[in-house]
């Protein structure tokens, strides 16, 4: 569903689902800033990427590009194990 199609309770629960999964990400991977950024596509889906950005490898103050084959891609790919997200949203989710 696009963004501007939602009622503004699945738009809040949305975002705050999305808050909580670079909540996580804080946690585990201790970025110097976090990205984000919301696309709509095929099949009317709403897709957020959360990104973290770090001084040390040149991908804080850049703007990020979504390409498997960039190298910015591949540096920040390289620091997340979505096992270890998933696994302090858990714990996120079981504090509500």
């Amino acid at each position: 569903k696009e963004l501007c199609r939602l009622s503004a309770l699945e738009r809040n629960l949305y975002f705050a689902d999305v808050a909580k999964a670079a909540s996580a990400l804080k946690k585990c991977y201790k970025p110097d800033a976090i990205c984000y950024m919301d696309l709509e596509d095929v099949d009317d889906e709403l897709v957020s990427h959360i990104i973290p950005k770090y001084k040390e490898d040149g991908t804080y103050g850049v703007q990020p590009i979504i390409d498997s084959n960039a190298e910015y891609s591949r540096r920040v790919m390289s620091k997340i194990s979505a096992d270890e997200v998933f696994s302090v949203m858990e714990k996120l989710l079981k504090k509500e």
